[in-house]
């Protein structure tokens, strides 16, 4: 059994960044603020082709998640601007409501007047 620094048991973890993608190693069984770091990898290093096409790979998902980031600000910035002119558009329908009852409420009182003898 493998102790870390700490005199803990390491604990059996697998990578998910970088070249050393799907390696195994033994860590620190202790929170990451108290951990000690990597105790020993289990895996060997990758060869050096599957370590290059990792880090390709690795650079198209942070390109998509970039590029993700970027549709969702466009996105927000658009729906912003809608919602500002769907409101803008609400205004100035309602004061066209206003208006056109204004009008006819004048013109009910033109045609009363006009009808008392």
């Amino acid at each position: 059994m493998v102790m870390c620094e700490h005199g803990q048991p390491a604990k059996r973890h697998v990578c998910f960044s970088g070249i050393s993608t799907g390696r195994r190693f033994l860590a620190c069984g202790l929170d990451e603020a108290s951990s000690c770091g990597v105790v020993q990898w289990v895996d060997e290093e990758w060869p050096e082709h599957l370590q290059n096409a990792l880090n390709k790979l690795w650079l198209l998902h942070e390109g998509c998640q970039r590029a993700n980031r970027m549709a969702c600000l466009e996105h927000a910035s658009l729906v912003h601007n809608l919602t500002s002119q769907k409101n803008k558009l609400q205004e100035t329908y309602e004061k066209l409501v206003e208006d056109v009852n204004n009008l006819l409420d004048t013109q009910d009182t033109q045609d009363t007047q006009d009808n008392i003898p």
